[in-house]
């Protein structure tokens, strides 16, 4: 199992009336980098984070060659804290199939942590 760690800007905003969002698969990527023997691409929508509904898309490749059959599952902490969302799976796009992507809830404001075990 590899794991990649990233954080995210702080998110700022009330999780009251925080809009729903429906990203359709379109993310603006924040990190990029290798772990392990993969290559990713990490997107977000929407990109002003915000208390509330957020998209994640986890693109990977390995020698330059789409990686369609991984398992990625994302965990997150807010400023240190204990875990708070998942792990959640990231599932295959039916239209990417190396975009393992998900939706999930931030429930606080503050610096946000994701783990991504591949």
């Amino acid at each position: 199992m590899v794991a990649a760690a990233m954080v995210l800007a702080g998110i700022n905003g009330a999780p009251h009336g925080a809009a729903k969002v429906s990203a359709n698969g379109f993310t603006v990527p924040i990190a990029q980098g290798v772990a392990g023997g993969y290559e990713y691409v990490v997107g977000v929508w929407p990109p002003s984070l915000n208390v509330g509904e957020l998209f994640m898309s986890i693109s990977l490749s390995s020698d330059q060659q789409p990686v369609t059959d991984a398992v990625v599952d994302v965990a997150a902490t807010v400023d240190g804290g204990p875990v708070v969302v998942g792990p959640e799976p990231a599932t295959n796009s039916i239209l990417h199939l190396q975009s393992y992507e998900l939706s999930m809830t931030l429930s606080a404001p503050g610096r946000w942590l994701f783990k991504i075990d591949i």
